[in-house]
């Protein structure tokens, strides 16, 4: 190998280790870029996480519409007997939840499912634990995850 090949290879050889490197530096730091692109997602609404804790229900349209009718009444009616003001429904179509209305709980009308642009792994019923102005956790549930769900309700929303 000749001097000139050596030193492309020597600088190609540490610049993949810095790339390395900062690929997993901005890897680490998810739940926060994930927390913010939330609340820029919020703001387009006026809204933004709040300090306390809060739940976010999402009902998306690309939601298993079995799983929305099996679980969405347990958790309404399980959340009846918390504070209402911890709740935030995100809709892709308001009309198809009118019932909703009825609660003291905010509603967000999400007409364009920009929620589903984000990558928040969101698919069939999700809620979004939120705390001090950052996702504490993203849950799904599907119908085979009743048991899973029931023991969220029972531990998150004593």
């Amino acid at each position: 190998m000749n001097k000139k090949s050596e030193v492309v290879y020597f600088k190609y050889h540490h610049l993949s280790k810095w790339i390395f490197i900062f690929f997993i530096l901005f890897s680490c730091s998810g739940k926060t870029n994930i927390s913010k692109d939330f609340d820029n997602y919020l703001a387009a609404f006026d809204e933004s996480i709040p300090e306390s804790e809060h739940f976010y229900v999402i009902l998306s349209k690309y939601a298993c519409q079995s799983c929305l009718k099996s679980l969405l009444p347990i958790f309404v009616e399980k959340s009846k007997n918390y504070k209402q003001d911890s709740f935030t429904y995100i809709v892709a179509n308001s009309s198809k939840y009118s019932s909703l209305e009825n609660l003291k709980a905010k509603v967000i009308n999400d007409k364009k499912e920009l929620i589903s642009m984000l990558n928040m792994n969101i698919s069939d019923f999700t809620i979004i634990k939120t705390n001090k102005h950052k996702i504490i956790k993203v849950l799904n549930f599907g119908t085979t995850d009743y048991d899973k769900f029931l023991l969220f309700l029972n531990t998150e929303l004593r």
